[in-house]
């Protein structure tokens, strides 16, 4: 069995749901090259080519639940402005924070799904 199949079955091996999180985070920075590798993960851009039919560049967009970031680096791409990603992910979304000048941490005191979620926007 290769490495990253090892890695996607211990965390989805997981317990609990702290377990399940722990592992993610350990995980977050090989996560998407191993989707991609390993399983030819393409769902992050097949989604926006669905999204880009039906929303405007200019609209207001929330991604909710969004792990890595690839969506919204997709849709950045794809020339969305007014993004907004949150996720539960703290490794995965800030290593993403860190890694690409794209995105930068919402500011503090704002709503209260920011200080429940991680959360970044693109620039």
């Amino acid at each position: 069995m290769q490495e990253s199949h090892r890695r996607f079955q211990w965390v989805y091996e997981s317990t609990n749901d702290k377990e399940l999180e722990d592992r993610y985070d350990q995980g977050a920075a090989d996560y998407d090259n191993d989707l991609a590798a390993e399983f030819a993960w393409n769902a992050p851009q097949n989604a926006t080519a669905v999204f880009i039919k039906h929303v405007d560049t200019g609209a207001h967009v929330l991604d909710a639940g969004a792990g890595s970031g690839l969506v919204g680096e997709c849709l950045a791409e794809a020339g969305y402005k007014d993004l907004v990603a949150t996720g539960m992910e703290e490794t995965g979304v800030w290593q993403l924070a860190e890694m690409t000048d794209e995105f930068q941490p919402l500011p503090k005191g704002g709503p209260e799904v920011w200080r429940r979620t991680w959360a970044y926007r693109v620039k």
